[in-house]
């Protein structure tokens, strides 16, 4: 379905300015806006487009939450 509007869906590789950061997620939304999705494939489909060390730090949260036995991140 990407391909019949052409949208880039983008990728995040946790640059440490906090506007790359507030456009990646303005661009995710536009994105969202266009394809109706449930929140948890919102979560699921933002996972993964992040890359490199933003891939890293998602993953070492969701391994500290779990050894907290806290809830996983759906919404």
């Amino acid at each position: 379905m990407t391909r019949k509007f052409g949208l880039e869906h983008p990728k995040f590789d946790c640059y440490p300015d906090p506007h790359v950061f507030s456009d990646w997620l303005a661009d995710m939304e536009c994105y969202f806006d266009c394809y109706e999705m449930f929140d948890v494939l919102k979560i699921r489909f933002a996972r993964m487009r992040l890359v490199e060390s933003a891939k890293i730090y998602w993953t070492s949260i969701k391994i500290a939450r779990e050894r907290q036995r806290k809830d996983p991140i759906w919404s």
